[in-house]
Order: C-alpha cells, then structure tokens, then sequence
C-alpha cells in the first residue's frame, strides 16, 4: 500500500489556476492528481481533461493501469474488485465502493464512472479542433509528461507550444476562473519553453522548493527527491541502484536533478560589442547580434528601421529574410557554435535563439 505519495495540499494553498509540479520518476504526483480529479468527479460533479502532446501518446496509455487499485481504494469507501475486463479498446473494472457497485470504463478518448463521462483524454497538437462548450463541466486539467526527455531525440516540442496550451486553456475555461491545470514532469531539461516563457530561471543551489512566480500567477514545484518506491533503499539494498548511481538517469528519476540544466555560455556584456545583425526568433522576439572580440554575443533590443535574418522559412516578413543553411552568415554561427563562442543575455534568450540556429547546426528544431 503507497503511504507516502505526493499530496497537493500545499500547492492548493496557492490557488492558482496553473501549477507545475516537478519531481523524481515515483514521487507519486500523477497519483496525486489522478485521485485529485476522481475526487472532484464523484463527490463535486466535475469533469477533468487529462492532456498530453500528441495523440500517440495516448494511445500507448495503460488503460488497465490509468487508476491504479490504491487510488480506487482511497477515493471509495469500502472498496472492493469485483472484475476486470480488457480488450483492445476499452477497459472496463468493476468494483464495489461507497456502498454501490460502480463500472470503471477507460479507452483512449474517455474515461467513465457509472455511465458518466468524468474524464475526457485530448492531445494539445489537435487542441485546435477543441469546441469549449462541450467542456463547460471540465474544471481541472492534467498535463502529463509536459517536459520532453532529452535522451528521447523522436521528441519534439509543438511549434508555438506555450501559445497552444493557452489557447487550449482559453477554450476550455473560457471566462470561468475556479479551475485547476496540472502540468506534470520528471526533472528533464531546463531548456523548455516553459521556463523560458516564464522566465523561470532555475539553479540548483538557489531554487526554492515552492516558486510563486507573482506576476502570472503560476506555481513551480520543485518536489523533493523522495521517490515512493526508492527513497527507502539504500545503494547496498538496490544493486541496480548501486550501478546507476553516478549517471543522468539516476540524477533525473531518483535524485530529481534536471539532465540538461544549461545556463552555460549565460551572461551579460556592457562594453565592447559591434552589432552585426538582428534575428527574429518569432512570437515578437527579435534579437540583437553583436560580435565582442572572437565571440558573438546575442543580447535583448533592436531597432524597428533594420531588417532582421531568420532560419525559419514560416518567419519571412518584409523585415525578416530567411537565410538558408549554406548562407555566410549561417556558416559563421555555426562555426561559434562548434567553437562554443557564443554568449547569451539572458537564458530566455539562449532558449529562443537556440530554436533557431537548431535548424542551421541540426536542421530541425527542438533537438537540444
């Protein structure tokens, strides 16, 4: 029986309509808002969304597992299985609680309670298609696995990603304010869009555990390292735990140290700086190019009158021109890359540039 999962309590105590919560493989937070949005279905009457990027990733879902037995066994009084069916495209448990007996029905697209829809399974790059006032009862969002692995190079961010979730968010809750979104991850990469959009600049000695970031009203758990099924093992007990203790899956899943924290190449120049050109990054951020002595340094503000470079062909404008992978100028960038001489202001800064010049180095973006 899980004793010691992650309880919500304290990010509730914020009351903020988003809140990040990320922590180690096993802290037990998916568990936590699972039963969190069971709860609210039976005892409040409302209905949940359980979000993730693509429509692949639900589909590969365990549907016998979506509601693990504990969770059931929490939220309902005297629970007790009855049966469980699985076919490929439903799985239905019946079980007894809360003095009835009640049918658990999960596919791909739903989740129903007793013939009730309380949980519907969307993905966010099909969110456009979403119509609001078919979800006026959905009043909590879970966002599962919202940060990318970066082992995992299949991996992409959607374009505009940030913008996409708002817009989800927007159709969704339209002008109600007494909702939750959960978005959910294990400790991965610090380079997101998140934490760029945010500006939520992330260290590991100066990091607080709970981040009120005052002016969006969001809330950034960084939960403790106290994996349910690990935190009482120690390396002696656990030999695979023993073998993987100095590598980034273990920093990651058991410790919850994130496997890219790149503020390198992170600072800021006052002096000494030629500008050379302006590159538009998209979403309104254009940059400025400067060259300081064998770096090339990339820095907040422009000048409206100049035209700017981009690498993304979706960003031509009269005052933005594409440059392609064989341009000079695409040439020399990529060269300081390899070099390392290249220095950012700021990491929102690094973040969207880095978007950009992915499609000269790689030729495709979020790969880093």
């Amino acid at each position: 029986m899980i004793t010691n999962y992650y309880k919500l309590d304290k990010l509730l105590s914020y009351n903020s309509m988003l809140n990040m919560v990320i922590g180690a493989r096993g802290v037990g937070k998916t568990f936590a808002v699972k039963k969190y949005m069971l709860e609210q279905a039976i005892y409040k009457g409302s209905k949940s969304i359980y979000l993730r990027r693509r429509d692949s990733e639900l589909l590969g879902i365990d549907k016998e597992k979506f509601f693990p037995t504990e969770i059931l066994r929490q939220v309902f009084k005297n629970f007790e299985e009855i049966e469980t069916k699985n076919s490929r495209a439903e799985t239905s448990i019946r079980f007894m609680g809360n003095n009835i007996e009640n049918e658990l029905k999960i596919n791909s697209k739903r989740i129903i309670l007793n013939d009730k829809v309380i949980i519907y399974l969307k993905s966010l790059s099909t969110s456009i298609k979403l119509k609001g006032s078919e979800y006026d009862e959905v009043d909590t969002v879970l966002f599962d696995e919202f940060l990318i692995d970066e082992m995992d190079r299949n991996l992409r961010y959607l374009p505009n990603e940030v913008d996409l979730l708002f817009q989800f968010m927007s159709s969704v809750f339209r002008k109600r304010d007494k909702v939750k979104v959960f978005m959910l991850a294990n400790a991965t990469n610090t380079n997101n869009p998140y934490f760029a959009y945010f500006r939520f600049d992330y260290n590991d000695k100066n990091t607080k555990e709970y981040n009120y970031l005052k002016k969006y009203g969001v809330v950034i758990h960084i939960a403790p390292n106290k994996p349910i099924d690990l935190s009482h093992e120690s390396l002696d007990d656990n030999p695979l735990l023993k073998i993987m203790q100095d590598s980034q899956i273990f920093k990651s899943n058991v410790e919850n140290e994130f496997t890219v924290n790149n503020y390198s190449n992170v600072k800021k120049i006052k002096n000494g700086k030629l500008k050379l050109y302006q590159i538009d990054c998209g979403n309104n951020n254009i940059y400025s190019i400067f060259q300081t002595g064998d770096m090339i340094y990339f820095d907040n503000g422009y000048e409206k009158n100049l035209n700017n470079i981009t690498f993304d062909k979706n960003l031509i404008s009269d005052k933005s021109t594409y440059l392609s992978r064989s341009h000079f100028i695409s040439k020399m960038l990529r060269d300081k890359f390899y070099l390392n001489d290249i220095i950012y202001s700021s990491f929102e800064v690094k973040y969207n540039v880095m978007e950009q010049l992915n499609n000269i180095i790689w030729g495709s973006k979020n790969v880093w």
